[in-house]
């Protein structure tokens, strides 16, 4: 349900795409695209829409609204909105020329949590003439449902989240970008070579100037993950490679790795690979046994 005001000019594009079941196993899919110049009372309001909705602003201005955020849309900015909640977008004033591309898929929640941790901002995109070019071939795209069409689509939307991605980390660090990084390195540098031992976020934070609220954020924007689950993650690593090449019990390495209870060990690395540590080096000897014999 919503309400619509499609004050558009008449040199606007509109596609609508049927996606086939092949479309629908990949990690993006369009629905619905186009490049409208919207013109003055342009307005789009909806509660919900199943889809994701990607706008990116080539000249003008358009104001948008999704959750508790509200921003302007500025020449150059791009947004992803979750169209399955409340989400309102308008022309700010006469003319607003922007590309939009209604799109789903299994890729697309999880990309957006990455641009997003919290509310919606404007992206302002760096490489604007490439990634125009990029969203020209997914509107040629969107309307084929060939395998080799639908399969390209997907990747050149991948390729679009890749530079939003780029641009808003560009954007966060800001001058202290090479700072950023050489802590995180640091840290890295830390954790990899003390796994070993009872160590806390605390402890990787030594000799690195900044908050501990700040550092996660900045670890996990970098990263993916928090410093303790990189630090759980590495030390499940190193037990794989020890469960490979030496008859060491559970509980040795368990403590070789920084695990200071043998059940929490079990426990993580079982959460981390769906199997318990001994189904693990049972299964991978197996597996040598059986590349023996067919050599």
């Amino acid at each position: 349900m919503g309400k619509y005001d499609e004050k558009i000019a008449d040199a606007s594009l509109w596609i609508t795409a049927t996606p086939s079941p092949v479309a629908q196993t990949l990690p993006f899919y369009a629905v619905e695209a186009g490049h409208f110049y919207g013109q003055r009372g342009y307005l789009v309001e909806r509660q919900c829409h199943n889809s994701y909705l990607l706008l990116f602003t080539l000249t003008g201005q358009g104001r948008v609204n999704a959750g508790n955020a509200e921003l302007l849309l500025e020449e150059g900015q791009a947004v992803v909105l979750d169209c399955r909640r409340y989400h309102r977008y308008a022309a700010e004033g006469d003319n607003w020329e922007f590309v939009w591309i209604h799109f789903r898929g299994s890729g697309a929640e999880a990309f957006r949590q990455l641009l997003y941790p919290g509310e919606i901002a404007g992206i302002l995109v760096y490489d604007r003439p490439a990634f125009r070019e990029r969203l020209e071939t997914i509107l040629a795209l969107a309307a084929r449902n060939d395998t080799r069409g639908v399969a390209e689509l997907s990747l050149k939307m991948h390729g679009l989240y890749h530079m939003l991605l780029l641009s808003v980390l560009e954007s966060e660090q800001g001058g202290q970008r090479e700072e950023h990084n050489a802590y995180i390195s640091q840290a890295v540098a830390f954790i990899e070579g003390h796994y070993g031992e009872n160590i806390t976020v605390e402890d990787i934070l030594q000799g690195i100037p900044v908050s501990k609220y700040h550092f996660i954020r900045m670890f996990g924007r970098a990263m993916g993950i928090t410093p303790y689950s990189y630090l759980t993650a590495y030390r499940i690593s190193r037990s794989k490679e020890l469960l490979r090449t030496t008859d060491l019990a559970v509980a040795e390495i368990a403590a070789l790795c920084g695990f200071q209870d043998t059940s929490n060990f079990i426990a993580q690395f079982r959460k981390r690979t769906g199997q318990k540590p001994l189904q693990y080096r049972r299964d991978f000897s197996a597996a040598q046994r059986q590349m023996g014999k067919k050599r």
